[in-house]
């Protein structure tokens, strides 16, 4: 009880976080790197009543994007979750992608089922790393966010899309559309 009122508060006038969350679908892109690992810990321990959770993910030097999945899961932060709550892990589904590939290197069918089921979408892919060849940063940090966006503009019913940014030195989230502002996101002009 004194969770959900500090919750609130916390949210002002609006819903808190564990409310807002209850029955979402949630995707996740960027989900096998930290920021990625954190916001997956903290659905999955937070919002019982989380829907279920795509997380996007790609094959990566011979390692199958389900092999991927579960080393995520296998990682140390979520042993309290596999211990306490393990039905919890079973909310995840994994949906095979790439923010470096045209159209997200994502089957149609996948696409579908995102457009038609996902109502919030964090996108945390992205490489802070800064030793690649600027065009791959670009492709990846830029290009990247813009094919997320590509696929949000069918989410029919896309509630807050969530992009990260890196600012002296920390993450935060900025919210870029409100429940409002969806059906405008199928008007934008993205930058090409």
């Amino acid at each position: 009880m004194e969770k959900d009122k500090k919750e609130e508060n916390m949210a002002g006038k609006g819903l808190g976080v564990t409310e807002f969350f209850r029955g979402k679908n949630v995707l996740i892109s960027g989900a096998s790197g930290f920021l990625g690992k954190v916001v997956l810990h903290k659905l999955l321990t937070t919002v019982p009543d989380v829907g279920d959770i795509y997380v996007m993910v790609r094959a990566k030097r011979g390692v199958t994007a389900q092999d991927r999945v579960k080393q995520i899961l296998e990682a140390v932060i979520f042993d309290d979750l596999r211990k306490s709550n393990p039905g919890q892990l079973a909310k995840v589904r994994l949906v095979e992608g790439d923010v470096m590939e045209p159209a997200l290197a994502m089957s149609e069918a996948h696409a579908a089922e995102l457009a038609a089921n996902v109502n919030v979408v964090f996108h945390a892919a992205a490489d802070v790393t800064f030793d690649r060849l600027l065009s791959e940063a670009f492709n990846l940090n830029v290009e990247g966010t813009r094919r997320m966006l590509e696929l949000a503009k069918r989410m029919d019913n896309l509630e807050v899309l969530f992009l990260t940014e890196k600012r002296k030195g920390s993450f935060f989230y900025r919210p870029l559309l409100s429940p409002g502002l969806c059906s405008r996101l199928h008007g934008l002009q993205l930058l090409r």
